[in-house]
């Protein structure tokens, strides 16, 4: 039996709570193609005081479904070929964004460039205005009204750019 719930107040405005799916490239396995979307789960900012460090973690959950004759979404696949654990999504010092998009515009190796430039340098000497991303959150944040609904999904179809290759 389950517990009586206690009504809500009549002035208690209902929000829908429709979930933040974003389509996926499709992923080729051999002659398999997988169609996968992801699912917001949740967002926090962390500030390491000591580092100074800002980092913005994003989870999602990658669904994985089969793909129809014509190439679109089929059936959600069964449990045993979806991911077990959500994935994380970091926005931190180890990518810069460029100030004017928002989009990540490098992401940091640990390889100097042909010309022997470090990551650093090669940032240094862009002639673009950077930030590193996890600060960039902060700063919108802080600074503007902005729908996060919007920049979720940026976040995460970002994450899958061929690029970044997150949820390959």
């Amino acid at each position: 039996m389950q517990p009586e719930q206690t009504p809500l107040p009549s002035n208690l405005q209902d929000y829908p709570e429709d979930l933040i799916m974003v389509d996926l490239r499709p992923r080729t396995f051999g002659t398999t193609i997988i169609q996968q979307r992801a699912q917001f789960l949740d967002l926090r900012i962390q500030h390491n005081r000591y580092t100074k460090q800002v980092s913005a973690i994003l989870n999602v959950l990658v669904l994985s479904y089969s793909t129809t004759a014509e190439g679109g979404y089929g059936e959600l696949l069964p449990a045993e070929y979806q991911r077990a654990e959500p994935v994380p999504l970091v926005a931190d010092n180890n990518c810069v964004v460029d100030l004017a998009t928002g989009k990540p515009y490098s992401v940091r190796t640990g390889w100097p460039n042909a010309e022997g430039m470090t990551w650093e340098e090669q940032m240094e000497a862009s002639s673009k205005s950077l930030m590193f991303q996890g600060k960039y959150f902060k700063m919108i944040m802080k600074t503007q009204q902005v729908p996060i609904e919007p920049m979720i999904i940026g976040f995460i179809l970002d994450a899958d750019d061929p690029a970044v290759n997150k949820f390959g």
